[in-house]
């Protein structure tokens, strides 16, 4: 698959660098993922994404906001992108490659409202199954399973528990 920050501009590369010193790996996935979509986009509307900061404007980025939604993205992941693009913005304005203000090019009214999705629960016939599977497994993960489910735990909370906090009984 090769190097995935390759086709990035020097400036987005530098700012990746600089992120791979204070964020975790997963935080600066993202940023290499938002940075290939925008310089992706930009390439589509015929700009040299070396320049970018040259000819930034608030239309340009409107136009980001409205490709990313018609491309089907998920109100979460252009949400995601336009918060680590801005975060790129601010980055460069601290390093003088940019002047203008990012709070005036990514204002408040640009990120997507994500819908707040209930879950849902499961039905008592097949809850039930469930329970009484994993009663009788001796998988490691099912036996956590019916500790979050009995123990009301969050994943994170089991995820890091230690091995002292496990008691096992003899059967």
């Amino acid at each position: 698959m090769g190097n995935l920050r390759e086709i990035l501009p020097t400036h987005a590369k530098e700012f990746l660098t600089y992120c791979d010193a204070v964020h975790k790996h997963t935080t600066n996935n993202a940023y290499v993922t938002s940075l290939r979509k925008l310089c992706f986009f930009l390439k589509e509307e015929g700009k040299d994404p070396e320049q970018f900061f040259e000819y930034l404007d608030r239309g340009l980025l409107e136009k980001w906001f409205a490709s990313m939604y018609k491309a089907g993205l998920e109100p979460a992941s252009r949400k995601l992108a336009i918060t680590n693009i801005r975060c790129y913005l601010k980055w460069a304005v601290d390093r003088e490659y940019l002047k203008e203000n990012p709070d005036k090019l990514i204002q408040r009214s640009d990120f997507p409202k994500v819908p707040k999705y209930l879950p849902k629960p499961l039905e008592l016939e097949h809850d039930k199954k469930l329970i009484e599977y994993l009663k009788t497994s001796k998988r490691l993960s099912e036996m956590g399973l019916l500790l979050l489910r009995y123990g009301g735990m969050r994943v994170g909370e089991i995820l890091n528990m230690s091995w002292e906090c496990l008691h096992q009984e003899d059967e």
